[in-house]
Formats: C-alpha cells, sequence, structure tokens
C-alpha cells in the first residue's frame, strides 16, 4: 500500500535514531528490522495482516516517533483493544472523570495518545530496550523507555508498555510511566541506562 504519509520524509533524522534504537536494543532477536524503516520512509506500507509481531511493534514505534499517531492507531492497533494506564496517565484519566485506567478500542488508544501528548509534548523519546518474543503471527514485546526535554526538564525515567500482538494488530496493551522534572540530560542518562536492562531481565524472567 503506497501512502504519501509526509511530503518531506525526516530521512537522516529517522535514520539516526534507528541506530541509536539499534545500539540500545540488546537482544539480536528483538532489534528494529531495517525494511520497516525503508518501508515507512518509502511510504510503501505492506497489509497489516501480513505483519509478525516485530514488525508491528517496530512500526508503532517508528510511526510515533515522526508524530504519524493516527496512521499508528489505523495500522497497528486492534478495533478491540484493551488497554490498561498505571502511573500518571491514569492519574490523568481519573481527574478526567474516567472510572480508572483501563479503556478499549480505537477510542482508549486516541485518548491514551492525547493524555501522552499533553505530558510529554515532543517526541524525545528513548527507547533504552526491547525484547520481542513469539512467531510470525502471535507474540508479546516488552519495551523500556525514557522521556527527556532539555527546555522543560519534564521526564520519564521508568517507561514500561507491554503488548501482545496477533494477527497484524496490537490487541492488549499495558502503559506505566511517572512524568516528573529531572535536572541535567546526564543524569536522566545515567539513572535509566542503569535501571533498564534490569527492568527488562525480570520482565522477560516472568514470560
Amino acid at each position: 500500500m503506497k501512502s504519501a504519509i509526509y511530503d518531506n520524509p525526516p530521512h537522516s533524522w529517522l535514520r539516526g535514531e534507528f541506530r541509536k534504537i539499534e545500539q540500545n536494543v540488546h537482544d539480536v532477536r528483538s532489534k528494529p528490522p531495517v525494511h520497516v524503516l525503508e518501508y515507512i520512509l518509502d511510504g510503501d506500507f505492506p497489509a497489516t495482516e501480513a505483519r509478525s509481531p516485530s514488525e508491528v511493534y517496530w512500526e508503532h514505534i517508528l510511526l510515533r516517533y515522526i508524530g504519524e499517531v493516527s496512521l499508528d492507531i489505523e495500522r497497528n492497533y486492534s478495533p478491540d483493544l484493551r488497554l490498561s494506564l498505571i502511573g500518571t496517565g491514569a492519574d490523568i484519566l481519573v481527574a478526567e472523570g474516567h472510572s480508572g485506567g483501563t479503556l478499549h478500542g480505537v477510542t482508549g488508544i486516541e485518548i491514551s495518545a492525547r493524555v501522552l501528548n499533553q505530558l510529554l509534548p515532543t517526541t524525545a523519546y528513548t527507547i533504552l530496550d526491547t525484547i520481542v518474543r513469539g512467531n510470525d503471527h502471535s507474540g508479546w514485546v516488552t519495551e523500556q523507555w525514557g522521556y527527556f526535554d532539555p527546555v522543560t526538564r519534564i521526564q520519564v525515567r521508568d517507561g514500561i508498555d507491554t503488548f501482545q500482538i496477533a494477527h497484524g494488530r496490537i490487541q492488549t496493551k499495558m502503559i506505566n510511566y511517572t512524568v516528573e522534572t529531572g535536572n541535567t540530560y546526564a543524569e536522566f542518562r545515567r539513572v535509566v541506562y542503569r535501571s533498564g536492562r534490569e527492568d527488562l531481565k525480570t520482565a522477560e524472567a516472568r514470560q
């Protein structure tokens, strides 16, 4: 499916971010596939149902990096999505009158994306590590991520997202993050890179 998702694709920037992700993801089986980057930059997207869990997940990540939230939701999330938020995102939902951090379907992920963008207005995310497991048709992903805005010093040091993916769509997702005010980027890096590896080792051991 050919789709011109933007007139001037940020090729150099996204390739640079892709290389950072490759370096951060230590497990060889979990690294982002280069062909996913290429088809996003070309705007030549495969059929949704033909993709593996790894392809679905990494397409989701790269589309979010370039701010293509609507296309990400359209291609990568099941209409029957079950979504659970923990931490600051859940607190915002309760303050807005929702019963808690549990959401459903496309409306649920749209609400979650709005809250995240409200709290973290740039795309300055850092994928600290990722574990992908499963087969060509179904599997799970655990992602450890962080965020630091040098202007506002807003940061997330404990971002953990878990995905259950089947039939070319994200079926279930759990999101945990705490938004806080940090000090310097150097301190942010020191803390998140120290804690991230242990968090993912624990998550993998529980599967």
